[in-house]
């Protein structure tokens, strides 16, 4: 996203690392000063109307206790396929969980919005979430869930060497990795686009 934007007045890049409580620190500093946020990244898919690559923009947030709507100011973004997404505290890599959130009509899952979407919401600031769906019930993260900590921008070279010595590991490593590269593209494809129409330059 940085790079697609490149200096473009009136837009700031934040990375944030993940996870919620990240998000919140973020969002407790930035959200004062903006006129609305997107949130860009990837996701777990639920096995729904989304697969690998797919790009989910966030119709409203499930948080656990029921869905909280958007106010998705882009709702047609070509590209993209609007649904519920998921915002939990840590990934979501169980086939069993994964249906279950299905069943509500959740097409993706990930582990930011929520603490973005109460200060957005405290300071009525729009708030619009793109994911590229990276991970699926029948492709799941494995060993890959484990090597990114609350807070972290990516893998820890101490998660990694325990991985290292276990060959059986590294086809699984390097199929996520090649899918981070297209969902993580695809998404910043779509969030640019979104953001260049809140700022009035679509």
């Amino acid at each position: 996203m940085r790079r697609a934007l490149g200096t473009a007045p009136g837009v700031l890049v934040v990375v944030t690392g993940m996870g919620q409580a990240a998000a919140r620190t973020a969002a407790d500093e930035w959200v004062p000063q903006v006129r609305a946020v997107v949130v860009c990244g990837v996701a777990g898919g639920t096995g729904g109307a989304a697969g690998a690559g797919d790009v989910v923009v966030a119709s409203g947030l499930h948080l656990g206790r029921g869905a909280v709507p958007l106010d998705v100011l882009a709702p047609e973004v070509p590209g993209a396929v609007r649904g519920l997404v998921a915002s939990a505290d840590s990934p979501v890599d169980s086939a069993e969980e994964r249906a279950a959130l299905l069943v509500g009509g959740v097409l993706a899952v990930e582990t930011e919005a929520a603490g973005w979407a109460s200060r957005c919401a405290a300071q009525g600031v729009p708030l619009v979430v793109v994911r590229g769906i990276l991970d699926t019930p029948d492709a799941p993260l494995g060993v890959a869930a484990t090597l990114v900590r609350e807070g972290d921008r990516g893998p820890r070279a101490g998660a990694l060497a325990p991985v290292v010595l276990r060959p059986a590991e590294w086809v699984a490593l390097l199929r996520v990795g090649r899918a981070a590269a297209v969902a993580e593209r695809r998404a910043a494809d779509v969030a640019v686009r979104v953001a260049r129409s809140l700022d009035g330059r679509a």
